[in-house]
């Protein structure tokens, strides 16, 4: 699978993204300026992005036939690096009326 992250700025218009693959690392410059990713890909679904501009927000989106969808959106803003990795397991609740 192959994921794109984006990023974008309240008040700015600057936005910047970067497809990478599992395994693979990416980094947001002090400019803002996201970096192709590096490192060998593989299946273990992981993959880090390191941002040295401030604080943002990311999307994940991930291709679904010939379109990009976002899968996920970090609920707070990142500072530093930030590895993302998949949910593997989905827990159901049954709901009481």
């Amino acid at each position: 699978m192959i994921i794109q992250i984006m990023q974008s700025l309240q008040l700015s218009h600057l936005s910047s993204s970067s497809t990478i693959e599992s395994d693979q690392t990416c980094e947001m410059n002090e400019a803002g300026v996201m970096s192709d990713a590096i490192g060998s890909a593989d299946n273990g679904g992981k993959f880090k992005v390191i941002n040295k501009f401030g604080k943002v927000s990311y999307c994940v989106s991930a291709k679904f036939g010939y379109q990009m969808l976002p899968i996920f959106v970090t609920p707070t803003t990142v500072l530093g690096a930030a590895l993302f990795e998949p949910i593997t397991t989905v827990q159901t609740v049954e709901m009481i009326n």
